[in-house]
């Protein structure tokens, strides 16, 4: 007995394409809601800190960033208003990283 399928080739790419839409909505939503998080998280005087996070890139390729120059001061306890390495205890929630949970880069000359 012999069985021929036809089309089964394009209901497979048709079910990856979905599957890949979900993962890339989904990953917008945790994206979405991180940012939150960290915005509610981060401490605050002025609100430029809490106000300076935003996404770089897109899915799957992206970052999470902060550019206040005094970020890294506040991540790291400086602030009754937050635990130290809040930044990290909310990124750890929405996944294993690639890399380091943080990194700080030089800032830039003018920035607060």
């Amino acid at each position: 007995m012999k069985m021929v399928m036809k089309g089964i080739e394009s209901t497979f790419k048709a079910a990856e394409n979905a599957f890949s839409k979900i993962s890339k909505d989904n990953m917008q939503l945790q994206l979405t809601a991180m940012l939150v998080l960290l915005k509610r998280a981060t401490p605050k005087d002025t609100g430029f800190a809490s106000g300076s996070w935003h996404i770089e890139g897109s899915f799957p390729r992206f970052r999470v960033r902060n550019d206040a120059s005094y970020i890294e001061y506040l991540n790291n306890g400086s602030s009754k208003q937050a635990p130290a390495f809040f930044i990290e205890h909310i990124a750890l929630r929405f996944g294993k990283p690639v890399g380091a949970v943080v990194t700080v880069e030089p800032s830039n000359p003018g920035s607060r």
